[in-house]
């Protein structure tokens, strides 16, 4: 609990930081990340950003006659946009940390099959956020990405996740049902999802690591894939309700 409060107040004090901008273009800001071939910008913070309540991210935008395609979000580029409720993008293959940190308001946000990578508290304390489906490129989800993301009620983590942070999900208290088939399973990725009541473990679930689910009081039924070699400490601790165990 003490490491959950630091952690906490550190995004909360790093997320306030903004970064300069190379370029604007159609309301948003953006700084090159490449000028080699491929040409690749990402979108950057703004104060301008406070009023909006829908992006849509382009796939390209044209600057000094140059072309570059849109690949990231940068850290905190749209930390606490209050108003902004939804989200679209097709190329994006990064958001960076605090990207939309604190967006109170944000209930959709879509992204194309390019995604890799969600960093660390990506979409951390978006209370309203209903869903979000990982494609089938993304690799890694950092700490904290999804923490105190109170209205998720489902989620499906794919098989091609390979570097999957701690605390992922933490403190989800809408979210009810998981099914979880990557790898390895990272510590404390649901713990105090309290209303959490079924998970399912797909075969190519190898680790489950120590708290994962502590603190899932009405989780009901698990069921193990036939992969599943290693359960660590505590990872069903304080799951009271626990009436089911399929190995």
């Amino acid at each position: 609990m003490i490491k959950k409060t630091l952690s906490f107040l550190f995004a909360a004090m790093l997320a306030g930081q903004a970064m300069a901008a190379d370029f604007e273009k159609d309301g948003l800001y953006y700084n090159i990340t490449s000028s080699d071939e491929p040409k690749t910008v990402e979108l950057v913070s703004n104060n301008n950003y406070s009023n909006l309540t829908t992006v849509n991210i382009p796939e390209t935008v044209v600057y000094d006659d140059v072309t570059y395609s849109v690949t990231g979000i940068g850290d905190g580029a749209f930390r606490r946009c209050k108003k902004l409720e939804t989200v679209t993008a097709s190329s994006i293959t990064r958001i960076g940390q605090y990207a939309f940190y604190d967006c109170e308001e944000l209930t959709s946000a879509t992204f194309g099959d390019n995604l890799q990578s969600i960093e660390f508290y990506a979409f951390g304390l978006c209370d309203k956020l209903e869903s979000f489906t990982f494609g089938p490129s993304v690799k890694s989800i950092g700490e904290d990405a999804f923490a105190y993301c109170n209205s998720l009620e489902s989620v499906t983590i794919p098989e091609t996740v390979t570097d999957m942070g701690v605390y992922i999900f933490y403190n989800c208290t809408g979210l009810k049902s998981v099914t979880i088939n990557t790898p390895n399973v990272g510590r404390g990725a649901f713990q105090n999802c309290r209303n959490l009541e079924d998970v399912t473990f797909g075969n190519s679930v190898k680790t489950i690591e120590s708290c994962v689910f502590s603190g899932c009081s009405n989780l009901e039924s698990v069921i193990l894939g036939d992969s599943v070699e290693t359960i660590k400490k505590d990872a069903f601790e304080g799951c009271v309700s626990l009436k089911e165990i399929v190995i």
